[in-house]
């Protein structure tokens, strides 16, 4: 194995200083004779004396492979969320205060809270033309106004890409937001892809209601039998996680962790398979249910 190197990345294109909401940038990441990339740090500046929360200052975060998404993120809270689950280390990361401030945030492709080595970096993406990559980009959308003082710098930690694994097809963690319009006391989801892994699928509760109960089946198999969300909850703690128990509307209330055993293949295999999930309220919901999706897959 090659050295892991951290390396600067091009700066961040049409975000600048003031920029207004809605601002989208994009990080063009040069391709050249390929890398292996473990993990992407998008760190925020502020420069103020009352510094943004990072979690606030991005929307419809993206990460593209020859334009193609592979991961969207509603906000750059989802992304924290999910890599709150592994361990609060993986998480949002703020160094000093005030106008000083540094805060980052991390795209982990390799899971460093994996135990054991093989699976802490077989899902690092082998980022080379053998490969069939063109272009890497990475999109996120101000959902607060950029500070006069505030910028944005990027790094990523690389390693050489292993002469055996160039040309290799590949598996990686794909991330998807969706939305499901929730009314009554249950709803009924036939719409999950029927393809790949499913690692995660994370629920955000509705605007009026929250999340009780979930079952979840994969063709005639039972995977959850209306698991009450506190018992959920104790269950993925005492895996050692940190998982959702919010009682806000429109936050996380619910983890649906499906390789809480650690190992990548523990992962809930759905290709070709027919998927229900069953969500309960404790009243009439409505709005709609975000659910935060990782699986694992080719490329798509």
């Amino acid at each position: 194995m090659s050295t892991k190197r951290r390396v600067l990345l091009p700066t961040i294109t049409g975000i600048v200083p003031s920029s207004p909401v809605g601002t989208v940038g994009t990080l063009d990441i040069p391709i050249g004779s390929g890398f292996r990339l473990h993990d992407l740090q998008i760190v925020y500046i502020d420069g103020g004396g009352a510094p943004t929360d990072v979690n606030a200052m991005f929307s419809d975060m993206g990460i593209y492979r020859n334009g193609t998404p592979q991961r969207t993120y509603l906000s750059s809270a989802d992304l924290d969320h999910a890599n709150n689950i592994n361990g609060s280390q993986y998480g949002r990361q703020q160094v000093n205060t005030a106008a000083a401030m540094r805060q980052t945030m991390t795209h982990f492709f390799a899971e460093p809270w994996r135990k054991d080595k093989v699976d802490t970096d077989v899902l690092a993406w082998n980022v080379c033309a053998e490969n069939g990559w063109k272009t890497l980009q990475v999109k996120m959308k101000l959902a607060t106004a950029m500070p006069a003082t505030g910028s944005i710098v990027a790094y990523a930690w690389i390693e050489d890409v292993p002469s055996q694994l160039r040309g290799v097809a590949q598996s990686i963690k794909k991330v998807y937001a969706q939305q499901i319009p929730a009314s009554g006391l249950t709803v009924d989801v036939t719409t999950l892809d029927q393809k790949d892994a499913y690692q995660l699928i994370a629920l955000k509760h509705p605007t009026t209601g929250l999340i009780t109960k979930v079952s979840l089946k994969r063709n005639t198999d039972l995977i959850m039998d209306q698991v009450v969300r506190e018992d959920n909850y104790a269950a993925l703690i005492g895996k050692g996680l940190v998982a959702a128990n919010s009682t806000t509307a429109s936050a996380f209330g619910y983890d649906i962790v499906l390789d809480a055993d650690d190992p990548n293949n523990s992962a809930l295999y759905a290709q070709g398979q027919s998927m229900w999930l069953q969500v309960g309220f404790n009243v009439a919901a409505a709005g709609n249910v975000i659910a935060l999706i990782e699986r694992i897959g080719p490329f798509d």
